[in-house]
């Protein structure tokens, strides 16, 4: 929806896709239960938490995403000019400074907390009239891959900023599924 109003207005909206290194693995213990003093868990839960969580933890994700929300928390703008879900991070402004001042907001808010974000998996993407005009970003002077669409939580955002590359991918899933069940649907010998 952000990226059609731009569209619309003919406005330049520039996109980082934030990959945090090994998200649940390196989130230090004591700031997980740190995190959730902060959050008023109360005591007994932390300690069944303490007990239970291992890497793959079924937890983890919700850990993660609980502790970003607190170390983060001045960063964090309204959607959708800041989105999280899980360990997927967008970051959204309307020109590639702010954006690259952003960007590196959260590298330094994350890192001082033990976590990465990881450049070589991060992409940006420029979205609007001029979006050709524009080199890619740099993190600590490493330069950021410059993509022309990206898959986030099944949708696909491009750089014209309309929503046909998102219908072709919603379109190429359906057939896909299609054809996984067609065997099963279509058999003469299935019964009704």
């Amino acid at each position: 929806m952000l990226m059609e109003k731009h569209h619309e207005q003919q406005q330049p909206l520039h996109l980082t896709f934030i990959d945090m290194e090994k998200a649940y693995d390196h989130v230090p213990r004591d700031l997980i239960w740190w995190v959730l003093w902060k959050k008023q868990v109360p005591e007994q839960y932390v300690h069944i938490i303490q007990d239970m969580v291992h890497q793959g933890s079924a937890l983890s994700p919700y850990l993660f995403i609980t502790v970003l929300d607190i170390i983060c928390q001045d960063l964090l703008e309204p959607a959708p000019w800041t989105m999280l879900c899980v360990d997927d991070v967008v970051l959204c402004a309307r020109n590639q400074g702010d954006l690259e001042r952003k960007l590196q907001k959260w590298k330094d808010c994350i890192h001082q907390h033990g976590l990465q974000i990881n450049t070589t998996k991060t992409e940006y993407m420029a979205a609007g009239p001029d979006a050709a005009n524009h080199n890619t970003i740099h993190l600590d002077g490493i330069p950021i891959t410059r993509v022309k669409s990206f898959k986030y939580l099944d949708s696909v955002p491009s750089e014209e900023g309309n929503i046909n590359a998102d219908v072709k991918s919603r379109m190429a899933c359906s057939w896909l599924k299609w054809w996984e069940c067609s065997g099963v649907l279509c058999n003469k010998k299935m019964l009704l």
